[in-house]
């Protein structure tokens, strides 16, 4: 039977005790890529292919992220998972903390600190690292919200997945996440054809011939063509403001249908 007392810290403890034996794999696999990613980036921002590496890593930080629930089945059986002395509430909020908060940290962090510390060796690798952060940036203002909705939307239907299903839960939910990452996909491409279509429309592009004379000097002009058409381009354009609309929604009925799904088998 459910315990009916409040929320007990007590009881979310237990709970984290109950997970952290399959958890510690994780959390350390997860620390030491990003330990070891952030140590290789520094030789490799040298190279001119580094403008390609950083949306590479950005994929695959976001793609662990959002297979991160899959850890919770390798538990096995849920005979014991289900009859834990915990209310739902306790075990959902231990469930969606590690998820999206700890997690995340724990992945990012060590790369983050590695590559603050080392910023002026990263300068000084490539001329061109300057002018690659200023793009960086300016994509990164525009589109932030829609990325974060796209993690928070694959994360939360992975974990669904996990709390759904009785039966190979690992295989379903990394179906159901590898579907989410489908639509996403699909959506930037219609996103990114009607970019095509207003830059067209604005005599930007399809009827005057483009040439450079350097990689800073498209790397600039791709800056600008970004900060010049903010209505056409990520979560500022017409098309992005309606994409972010239906992920809030869809979250929004999936973080309490996880709860449901968890509350459903308590015993």
């Amino acid at each position: 039977m459910e315990p009916t007392n409040k929320f007990s810290i007590r009881r979310f403890v237990m709970t984290a005790r109950f997970y952290l034996p399959v958890l510690y794999r994780q959390i350390i696999i997860y620390a030491v890529f990003s330990l070891l990613t952030g140590l290789l980036f520094i030789p490799a921002c040298k190279e001119r292919s580094i403008i390609f590496l950083i949306p590479f890593l950005a994929l695959v930080f976001s793609t662990m992220i959002c297979l991160g629930p899959l850890a919770f089945s390798s538990r096995g059986s849920l005979v014991t998972e289900t009859s834990l002395p915990a209310t739902a509430t306790e075990k959902s909020a231990f469930l969606l903390l590690y998820c999206f908060i700890v997690l995340p940290l724990i992945l990012l962090l060590p790369y983050s600190i590695i590559i603050s510390a080392n910023t002026g060796n990263i300068l000084a690798a490539n001329p061109n690292i300057p002018v690659i952060l200023k793009l960086v940036h300016t994509w990164g203002r525009i589109s932030m919200p829609s990325h974060i909705l796209y993690i928070i939307l694959a994360t939360a239907v992975c974990l669904f997945g996990i709390s759904a299903f009785n039966r190979r839960r690992t295989i379903l939910s990394l179906l159901m996440a590898s579907g989410v990452f489908i639509i996403i996909g699909i959506s930037n491409l219609f996103h990114f054809m009607a970019i095509l279509a207003g830059l067209h429309e604005k005599g930007i592009i399809g009827n005057v011939a483009y040439s450079i004379d350097s990689d800073i000097q498209l790397l600039e002009d791709m800056t600008r063509l970004i900060s010049t058409n903010r209505d056409l381009f990520g979560s500022t354009s017409s098309y992005g403001i309606g994409e972010l609309a239906v992920i809030a929604i869809t979250i929004s009925i999936l973080l309490p249908a996880i709860f449901h799904k968890i509350k459903n088998r308590q015993i």
